[in-house]
């Protein structure tokens, strides 16, 4: 009976739970519901969530009939439940609309009435703040930006609907004509006059806020500022007058790396002329002094300067560009040599032009013993020892200029001595086998027994061995020598043969 009663109050409780899940709610809200037309769509859930929902203006969750009045049924269908529920659509009946005011009055207007199509609606601002009798006092609000004004009327049933329109409150402005200019040079890049969104200009080669000039004279140009009825007008009189070129030249300037002056050479502008330069990214500006500056190009190609003069005593052009095209030349020769007298070498030369197309001049200083002067990679075969300089110079057109210089140590071949015997019996004379050479700059010996046991080893030129083995002096005889001698030139020569230890 226990277990009868159990299963009897579970399945009373899970009926009763099925139940209180098989409900519609709209908006999330449950039962028979009553919405404004200016509230749809609505949403429909269910606490399941595992149905289907039907009816008049419903597609999957959302109730939408098209602001349609009237009592709508929708039904939900899921697993155990099939509930329909009546939604009941209100009208508000009266929808406000604000008649026509002026969008833009200005602040010292006097009061202006708003009115609207349903006499009960309410004139209220964006911040809730309601206007009595619709009136609004434009002193009584900031100016510049628009004011929001909403038209709402509260049905009887509960709904709302309402209008909203904007109005701008403006000041009557001041034109400003301190920034204007009194002269233009004739055909002079077009003008932009100061201007704001409340200006708008007219006159003889203007357009928009743009003015053109082209024949000299006297123009006059008319300022209206302002929108709706915050208006206002003023005229300035605008001069055209005679232009006069810019004259730019430069000094020395073909080759990149070489500084270059570059100078206003025209009219002579007065104190107050200020002279604005722009050189291109590739250059170096060194210096500048108004009308002159000096700038050190970086690379070749085409280098444009830009001139802008500003001028109240004189009219010229206010802009003019300066055009030059820059060479670049870089020399490499080969690194300093060191050779015997009656050798014969190639001073390799690499040049790099820009542009690629230029042929540069070769010319080499002294010539002598070079088998060319003008090319390079001359055979050099010198004639007398000593130390010895060459400059090649490359040299293009346009003035460029580069030079490299290598130097040539000539010596006589390395005459190396090495004795056949040495007393080290430490009286201070030939106590030490040495290799002697005039121009020897390295050098590793190895000194060997009569078995080929490798007994002394140096790379000390002035060392030499003292005819000791491992401290102990060795006995009288023949030992083998391995010399190893680099002299200056880097020659490489290996001498072998034997030495007579003698007390």
């Amino acid at each position: 009976m226990k277990y009868l009663s159990f299963i009897v109050l579970f399945l009373s409780l899970s009926l009763h739970h099925s139940l209180a899940q098989c409900v519609i709610h709209l908006n999330g809200q449950a039962g028979n519901y009553t919405i404004c037309e200016g509230d749809l769509p609505g949403i429909l859930t269910n606490p399941t969530g595992l149905g289907t929902f039907s009816g008049p203006g419903v597609i999957g969750n959302i109730f939408n009939p098209i602001n349609i009045p009237g009592e709508f049924v929708v039904t939900y269908v899921a697993n155990g439940c099939n509930i329909s529920q009546i939604i009941t659509v209100q009208t508000v009946g009266q929808y406000p609309e604000i008649n026509p005011f002026p969008p833009i009055i200005c602040a010292n207007d006097e009061p202006i009435t708003l009115t609207g199509n349903v006499p009960a609606a309410v004139f209220t601002l964006e911040n809730g703040i309601i206007l009595p009798n619709g009136v609004l006092d434009p002193s009584l609000y900031p100016t510049g930006s628009p004011l929001i004004i909403n038209y709402s009327y509260n049905a009887p049933n509960g709904c709302v609907s309402s209008d909203q329109a904007t109005i701008t409150i403006l000041n009557i402005p001041t034109i400003d004509f301190s920034n204007f200019p009194s002269m233009v040079c004739e055909n002079a890049d077009p003008v932009e006059l100061p201007h704001s969104i409340l200006y708008t200009y007219s006159g003889t080669n203007i357009n928009d806020n743009i003015f053109t000039p082209t024949e000299p004279a006297t123009y006059t140009v008319t300022v209206t500022a302002g929108a709706g009825s915050c208006l206002t007008t003023a005229t300035a009189n605008l001069t055209v007058v005679d232009a006069a070129p810019l004259s730019i030249t430069n000094t020395n300037g073909t080759c990149a790396n070489l500084p270059d002056t570059i100078l206003y050479n025209g009219t002579n502008l007065g104190e107050n002329a200020t002279y604005t330069w722009q050189i291109p990214t590739t250059a170096q500006l060194i210096s500048i002094g108004g009308d002159t500056i000096v700038v050190d190009y970086q690379g070749s190609g085409e280098q444009i300067i830009n001139l802008t003069i500003d001028n109240t005593e004189e009219c010229v052009e206010n802009t003019a560009n300066f055009t030059i095209s820059t060479q670049q030349i870089s020399v490499n020769t080969i690194t300093d040599q060191h050779i015997n007298i009656g050798q014969t070498i190639e001073l390799t030369t690499e040049v790099e032009v820009s542009p690629p197309d230029l042929t540069p001049s070769i010319s080499w200083t002294p010539s002598t013993d070079l088998s060319c002067d003008d090319c390079l990679a001359p055979e050099y075969s010198p004639s007398i020892i000593g130390e010895h300089e060459y400059i090649v110079t490359a040299s293009l057109d346009g003035g460029c200029i580069a030079s490299d210089t290598v130097r040539v140590s000539v010596i006589f071949p390395n005459e190396v001595f090495i004795p056949n015997i040495f007393t080290p019996n430490d009286d201070s004379e030939n106590d030490n086998f040495l290799a002697f050479g005039l121009y020897t700059q390295t050098m590793n010996m190895k000194i060997f027994d009569r078995w080929g046991s490798l007994i002394f080893e140096t790379n000390n030129i002035e060392e030499g061995w003292n005819g000791t083995y491992q401290n102990r002096r060795v006995n009288t005889g023949t030992y083998i020598y391995l010399i190893t001698i680099t002299d200056e030139n880097g020659t490489q020569e290996v001498y072998q043969g034997d030495v007579t230890v003698a007390y």
